[in-house]
């Protein structure tokens, strides 16, 4: 008998994980709308009462625990986001019957191959024009999530229909600003470039972003962080993340060809924006640097992954910060990149000028940068690390 643990994966799914058993497989690929996340090695289901009640039976001579959070799936009454969903997307016109435009969950088997074949006709186009993985992951899954939304094709959808559920998304499900302007991307790729639908597409629109200021660390929180790791390797890792301003996939592809250290100079080859740009290193890392790069080939990556010739993974990465954060007895709120904006903020502070900075951090915007200015600058003229 195998145990289940179900938890709620913070979208429209529900995150399965159990000990991989051959056997459970084609049970498991019996769930409507069930997916496979390659990356992070996990099933999951949509997060609906139908779909929860179906695999419940499914397995039932199993051990299953359910999260709190999923409790109220399993009451008789349908949840108050699904209700409020399949209101606003009843049809002005009664003579096509509610059943064809009405929001559902529940899906044909016939109906779930057609999205999975969608996603991975999106999946080639986004490849094809060379989007990130962590991009590609994305749009895949914000375009399942809303394709489980509606009941009949999506490619048949109106205006109307895509208005209510951005709608539905902001007011009864509360997603942040940035989760919103990231699905109307992913629907503006998938009208566009696959349906060829731009009659929509000129109509959606990217909601106004919130004006927040970013979470700093000051040098002492840093320095305390640092002393936390746990081994040489997290040290360095943890120290040219800070000290180079990276983002954390930026700091798992350093390849030992990006690495000048003649100058103290590191070149990020493809960073957001597929833009490559040059930021520096710090002295203090010299002693590390040498130690993890000797013996490597110019090819290789700095910090290598589970598997030959493959690089860490962000995720270990966030891990490893996480845990380092902990033993430390920090209690601000921080996060992998909290460094970055730390790097940006203690250089701001020192006096290096906005228009170097944005290079720095690869700004495509200016007015990006700009949020860092709400520190107070002073009148350094040489720009150096701030580790």
């Amino acid at each position: 008998m195998a145990v289940f643990v179900l938890t709620d994966n913070g979208t429209d799914t529900i995150k399965v994980s159990f000990p991989f058993d051959k056997a459970l497989l084609p049970l498991i690929k019996s769930i409507p709308g069930r997916m496979w996340d390659s990356d992070d090695k996990f099933w999951s289901i949509p997060k609906t009462s139908d779909v929860l009640r179906q695999f419940l039976q499914t397995f039932s001579g199993h051990q299953i625990r359910i999260s709190p959070a999923l409790d109220h799936l399993l009451q008789p009454e349908r949840p108050p986001a699904l209700a409020v969903a399949t209101a606003v997307a009843e049809p002005t016109d009664r003579r096509q019957g509610l059943k064809d435009r009405r929001m559902s969950s529940v899906r044909s088997p016939s109906t779930d191959r057609r999205l999975a074949d969608l996603a991975e006709h999106v999946s080639r186009q986004l490849r094809i024009r060379k989007y990130s993985p962590h991009t590609v992951k994305l749009y895949k899954n914000i375009i399942a999530d809303f394709s489980r939304a509606f009941s009949r094709p999506i490619r048949e959808l109106s205006n109307d229909d895509l208005t209510q559920y951005i709608l539905h998304l902001i007011e009864q499900r509360h997603v942040s600003t940035s989760r919103v302007s990231q699905v109307v991307s992913a629907l503006k790729f998938l009208y566009d470039k696959i349906f060829d639908r731009k009659d929509l597409v000129f109509k959606l629109d990217h909601p106004r972003k919130d004006k927040k200021l970013p979470s700093v660390l000051d040098r002492d929180d840093v320095i305390a962080i640092l002393a936390a790791t746990r081994s040489p390797k997290h040290r360095l890792l943890l120290e040219i993340m800070y000290s180079s301003g990276l983002r954390v996939s930026e700091v798992a592809r350093i390849k030992i060809m990006d690495i000048n250290l003649s100058d103290l100079s590191l070149t990020v080859r493809a960073g957001k924006g597929r833009k490559d740009r040059q930021t520096m290193l710090s002295d203090k890392s010299l002693n590390l640097l040498n130690v993890f790069m000797e013996g490597k080939n110019a090819d290789d990556f700095l910090f290598d992954g589970l598997h030959p010739h493959h690089p860490i993974s962000p995720r270990t990465i966030q891990h490893i910060f996480n845990q380092a954060l902990i033993r430390s007895g920090i209690k601000k709120k921080a996060s992998c990149h909290t460094f970055r904006h730390s790097f940006a903020s203690h250089l701001n502070m020192g006096g290096t000028a906005i228009n170097y900075l944005k290079d720095l951090l690869g700004h495509k915007d200016i007015k990006t940068t700009e949020i860092y200015t709400h520190l107070n600058i002073s009148t350094k003229k040489q720009i150096k690390s701030p580790f």
